[in-house]
């Protein structure tokens, strides 16, 4: 399991940072994520390493050990 330390402006511009496992990404984002793939025709590109990967991409993520992780996940 890989986890990962992302960051967000919030709906004020405020820097927001977030802490994501693999398992969060995929629960959190990959029904989202995949009906937009879907609606582009891009069916080809449906994948959980593909979705993880564009959440990273996305969220200018890097990725943390998991004692990080655990200390910062609220």
């Amino acid at each position: 399991m890989k986890y990962y330390k992302g960051c967000y402006p919030d709906r004020n511009g405020k820097h927001t940072e977030v802490y994501m496992s693999e398992d969060d990404i995929i629960d959190e984002y990959f029904h989202y994520w995949s009906m937009v793939m879907i609606k582009e025709d891009k069916y080809e590109m449906v994948s959980v390493k593909n979705c993880i990967d564009d959440w990273v991409v996305v969220h200018w993520a890097q990725e943390i050990s998991s004692d990080e992780y655990w200390s910062n996940k609220q």
